[in-house]
């Protein structure tokens, strides 16, 4: 397993953990602007992530995801989608929101196990609403 972070400090955390519990996990610290996903997996997991790239990029990156995902394996995005009013997280231009039936377009012929929305309130009365899907390549 490899969990890939921006954040020198969250690899070091998880490179502790990974001794503590003696898990068969690498800790990778990387500019995910230019990562490319190397190998194949049973499950590729992006929580938060692909809404901080610009239009380009987080596609680029979702189509990586599922295509280093193995046969029968498992895809798990989490964005932020249109209607999200939060924008305090984001460097202006470098970020995209996803339209809201976006990722469920986007994995078209694969078995969807799971889309849900969820709306969260911010600071400064705005909201974070989220899109996540769960689903198995065939």
């Amino acid at each position: 397993m490899v969990a890939v972070d921006a954040s020198p400090t969250a690899v070091a955390h998880i490179q502790r953990v990974v001794e503590q519990e003696k898990l068969a996990l690498q800790g990778v610290q990387a500019d995910l602007s230019n990562y490319r996903i190397d190998g194949q997996f049973d499950t590729i997991a992006a929580i938060g992530l692909l809404m901080f790239f610009e239009r380009e990029r987080a596609l680029a990156l979702l189509d990586e995801i599922q295509q280093h995902v193995k046969p029968s394996g498992r895809a798990v995005v989490n964005v932020l989608i249109e209607g999200t009013t939060f924008m305090g997280m984001f460097q202006p231009g470098h970020y995209y929101l996803f339209g809201r039936e976006e990722l469920a377009q986007r994995f078209a012929g694969w078995q969807v196990l799971e889309h849900v929305y969820q709306t969260f309130p911010a600071p400064e009365n705005t909201e974070k609403v989220f899109a996540t899907i769960v689903a198995r390549k065939v």
